[in-house]
């Protein structure tokens, strides 16, 4: 194989912008150069780059380049970001095309809580203050979701007096995260369990959208 050395000329913004992005992943940049431009040769994969601003987050980066903010496991994948929720003002993210990225695999209990975050909508939350305990039947694990005056955050363990208190199993609870399952009908079916708040209960899913993508069928 012919091996070919080539100059590019970068600002020094791109430069250092590209340094922290190859520290990040713990690939050298030469190499992230020539996979990406091994990639772009043969056309399997087109990308672009995105600045973080203060107040985004990777669902509405996932809605300004996809239209459907349930797409941001692309981008999370994409940079190999962890919590989906930590991303910082001025990180660099390379944003894939959306016909050319690998789907990501299906998330663990951990991960499809920590994310929630990304499918709340503070406008259709309004002054909602709600506290929610998810009890996971199948590890014996609880997650506190808070949701106060547009704001939305998640964190392992109990809380001492929740408005809500949700047991579900690992598969419903990616059912959940998917927009397939419907909090009322699985409570009234018996499929779930549900203490406190009925109402405050069923609004959980108006207030936070499907936040994982659905896997495509074969």
């Amino acid at each position: 194989m012919t091996v070919r050395n080539f100059r590019i000329e970068l600002a020094d913004s791109t430069w250092q912008a590209a340094q922290q992005r190859a520290g990040q992943t713990g690939q050298p940049l030469e190499e992230i150069v020539a996979d990406l431009l091994t990639k772009y040769a043969g056309g399997e994969t087109e990308m672009t780059t995105y600045t973080v601003q203060q107040g985004d987050t990777l669902a509405a980066i996932a809605r300004h380049f996809y239209g459907d903010s349930r797409k941001f496991p692309v981008i999370q994948a994409a940079n190999k970001i962890e919590n989906a929720n930590q991303i910082r003002v001025g990180q660099v993210l390379l944003v894939p095309a959306i016909a050319a990225a690998p789907f990501p695999s299906p998330s663990s209990p951990t991960h499809s809580m920590q994310n929630i975050p990304t499918g709340f909508n503070p406008d259709r939350a309004g002054n909602v203050r709600a506290v929610y305990q998810f009890q996971l039947v199948d590890s014996g694990s609880a997650w506190t979701v808070t949701i106060n005056n547009g704001t939305c955050t998640v964190g392992p363990g109990h809380t001492a007096e929740p408005d809500v208190t949700i047991g579900i199993s690992n598969d419903d609870l990616q059912a959940l995260a998917r927009g397939q399952l419907n909090i009322r009908q699985a409570w009234q079916e018996g499929q779930l369990g549900l203490r406190g708040d009925a109402k405050l209960a069923t609004r959980f899913t108006d207030m936070v959208g499907p936040w994982e993508q659905t896997p495509p069928s074969n």
